[in-house]
């Protein structure tokens, strides 16, 4: 088994658009795991809605972004996340991702750049600064890595994150959970710990 001894954080944000320079989180989810953990019984989940998000905020968004994210449908008073206002994140996600004993937080996910870039943005337009460590876990290219070391002849890799992650025996999201920060960031903590665990098929 490999182990991390660092405190991570398994994350996904739902977002108003891929550009990460226009992009604004609507949802956030982090799943926060001690160094010292050696499974997910210490975890604790944090779901956020952001609120704020009226005909304004939403001007540059982008529909695509939008429709995939499921915020027509999600975005309003039947989501179980915890609502806070923009500023209100950026202070639990400082919470959540400053050092523990001297140890900075990983973020983990299946584009944890793009996330790390969004959040980064949040916190600094209310005057914060990102303290988790600036190299994130990409599952993709951790998965990729797995492969090259145990595969002997050249193999075609696919692309998708949804194939990746099964061929280390971690399903995707289902359909009903898919593109919602809880949904996938419960999917990154899935495929993190069988990758660490050197599942394979």
């Amino acid at each position: 088994m490999l182990t991390v001894e660092q405190p991570l954080v398994f994350v996904d944000t739902e977002t108003t658009h891929l550009d990460v320079a226009i992009a604004r989180a609507w949802e956030i989810a982090l799943i926060c795991r001690p160094f010292d953990a050696v499974d997910d019984s210490r975890d604790e989940t944090t779901h956020l809605m952001v609120a704020g998000f009226g005909a304004d905020a939403l001007a540059a968004a982008d529909p695509e972004s939008l429709d995939k994210g499921g915020f027509h449908e999600r975005y309003g008073p039947s989501s179980t996340a915890t609502w806070v206002t923009e500023e209100q994140a950026a202070a639990v996600i400082t919470s959540l991702t400053r050092p523990v004993d001297g140890r900075k937080v990983a973020l983990v996910g299946s584009n944890p750049a793009y996330d790390a870039q969004v959040l980064a943005a949040l916190l600094r337009r209310h005057g914060r600064e990102p303290q988790w460590d600036y190299h994130t876990h990409d599952l993709v290219t951790w998965t990729y890595a797995t492969f090259a070391s145990s595969i002997l002849e050249r193999a075609q890799m696919p692309m998708s994150s949804y194939e990746l992650s099964e061929m280390v025996n971690a399903a995707p999201p289902s359909e009903s959970v898919r593109h919602t920060a809880l949904g996938d960031a419960l999917w990154v903590r899935s495929w993190w710990d069988q990758l660490m665990t050197g599942v394979v098929q």
